[in-house]
């Protein structure tokens, strides 16, 4: 049997805000394409979608002494 289907949010709920993180730096990629069928299926369903784009951004990924204004050991995240 197959499994049933959600039913469309026809307006008998609130929006649901939805928060997607992207990481991936080709823009016209899968993911890429992924993350834009998402919101588009999200928004057509009325809900609200924040999209933060990590690469867009020039996310570091690496975390090191530089993300710290102080330590408390000198010794760690040299």
């Amino acid at each position: 049997m197959p499994a049933a289907r959600p039913k469309k949010n026809h307006g008998n709920s609130a929006p649901i805000p939805v928060f997607i993180v992207h990481a991936h730096h080709e823009p016209k990629s899968f993911n890429g394409a992924l993350t834009e069928a998402a919101r588009e299926a999200l928004l057509a369903n009325g809900h609200e979608v924040r999209i933060s784009d990590l690469y867009a951004m020039d996310f570091d990924p690496i975390s090191d002494r530089r993300n710290f204004k102080g330590v408390g050991d000198a010794d760690y995240l040299k």
